[in-house]
């Protein structure tokens, strides 16, 4: 019996053959070219692209293989891992916040997939998805977002929203705060220069928020 001299952690899976327009990100890394070989850890991404193939290999000998167009985020063996049949989403987000401001102006929803099951659909030109731990939240400053997660669906109007944690359904949309007043209305167009000072504002605190 042959023993590492430290511990080491063995990789879930390998990507196998591929065929070009084939990206790979580790988890919680950047999208690159994959590589036939390459490890994979948990929560490792797979993508093709129009055109491309590829395959992975797990521990127990499993595979999967990857038409044109297909997401694959590894959980261990193929049996566990995610595939997405479809054109992967733009937006995913693993902890932060991002802003969905001009879906309504193409007249088509954007859509945001939150790590660990959520997914919000939103028609706004001003919704904020924020994830922070295991919590998330959506507010909705214009148009509606559609909100879902565990097969539990609410739909948020214009200034409401919604939150939940974790594999918990989306709580029943509440108004937001009322937005605060200025204390001077800014010009409705501020042009800076590189050496000019920043520009400041002032408005009124609003009790609620």
């Amino acid at each position: 019996v042959v023993l590492p001299a430290t511990v080491s952690q063995v990789a879930p899976a390998r990507i196998g053959a591929v065929v070009p327009n084939v990206d790979a990100r580790p988890a919680g890394g950047s999208w690159t070219t994959a590589a036939a070989g390459a490890p994979l850890s948990n929560n490792s991404s797979v993508q093709t692209q129009s055109s491309g193939r590829a395959s992975i290999q797990f521990l127990d000998r499993s595979r999967i293989f990857l038409s044109e167009n297909t997401l694959v985020i590894v959980f261990g063996t193929a049996a566990e891992s995610a595939i997405a049949k479809q054109t992967p989403p733009k937006i995913e987000v693993d902890q932060g916040e991002v802003r969905a401001m001009m879906s309504a102006l193409r007249n088509e929803p954007v859509e945001v997939n939150l790590r660990g099951g959520g997914i919000v659909q939103a028609s706004s030109r001003e919704a904020v998805i924020e994830r922070k731990g295991e919590r998330s939240t959506v507010a909705v400053f214009d148009g509606s977002a559609s909100v879902s997660n565990q097969g539990k669906k609410v739909e948020v109007p214009k200034n409401f929203g919604t939150r939940f944690v974790g594999k918990q359904a989306p709580m029943a949309p509440r108004p937001l705060p009322a937005a605060p007043n200025w204390k001077t209305a800014p010009e409705p167009v501020v042009i800076l220069s590189a050496a000019a000072d920043a520009w400041t504002s002032q408005w009124v605190s609003n009790v609620d928020a």
